[in-house]
């Protein structure tokens, strides 16, 4: 995954920014063609090590792990991409206290995304409207992350 030297922001639509070590075994046949790839959260593996932690969950794992130096008394995790809050990776989640941070512009899409996970899973889940209470930066992207690094404090 690429990612701008000067802005720090993920290179997300130019050709070879984004590599898939599956797809890469795939084409160099030492994986079978039929192989369906399952994600899970970035900083899943910390759950067990916290399991009385509120989960913080955000869109960028690179905000994951600012956010970690910033704000430790969450366990961060991240979903990967915009679309990549769901059911199925959220399962892992049954029964804990969940916040998440949505980009700027994505605050709409998290919330309905919450309900519907808190209706197949049970998990309390609450979105942070932090950046939509507390900034007017509408810049594509613009995450927690930029607002801890900008404003030191929530």
């Amino acid at each position: 995954m690429q990612y701008n030297p000067l802005t720090g922001k993920r290179i997300k639509h130019q050709s070879g920014a984004i590599n898939w070590v599956h797809n890469k075994l795939k084409q160099a046949k030492q994986l079978s063609d039929d192989f369906k790839l399952r994600q899970c959260f970035f900083g899943e593996h910390l759950l067990s090590i916290y399991p009385i932690a509120t989960i913080a969950i955000v869109e960028s794992e690179k905000t994951a792990i600012i956010a970690t130096m910033l704000l430790p008394e969450y366990c961060w995790l991240a979903a990967g991409s915009l679309n990549g809050l769901s059911v199925e990776k959220c399962s892992i989640l049954k029964n804990r206290s969940v916040i998440l941070f949505p980009d700027q512009r994505a605050y709409e899409n998290w919330g309905a995304k919450a309900k519907e996970i808190e209706q197949c899973i049970n998990v309390f889940i609450s979105v942070s409207s932090i950046l939509q209470n507390t900034t007017t930066n509408t810049t594509n992207g613009f995450d927690i992350a930029d607002y801890l690094l900008n404003f030191q404090a929530l």
